[in-house]
């Protein structure tokens, strides 16, 4: 039975860095992370959905038509 190999070094979790890199952006505050990352959710729902009043759904595909 083969050992696992224990010598590679794991790359971090992009997520936790991302996290980290936030919550210090909010001045080490995770509330106020959260908070900025829901108001970023909000613009981007927006953004979503102004670009999808804008498509022409003519040319979607008969299945994807809404």
């Amino acid at each position: 039975m083969q050992k696992p190999d224990t010598t590679r070094v794991r790359e971090p979790d992009p997520y936790d860095v991302a996290a980290s890199e936030i919550i210090e952006a909010c001045g080490g505050d995770p509330h106020n992370a959260v908070v900025a990352l829901l108001g970023e959710r909000d613009y981007l729902v927006g953004r979503i959905e102004a670009l999808e009043a804008s498509v022409s759904w003519g040319f979607v595909r008969a299945g994807e038509a809404r």
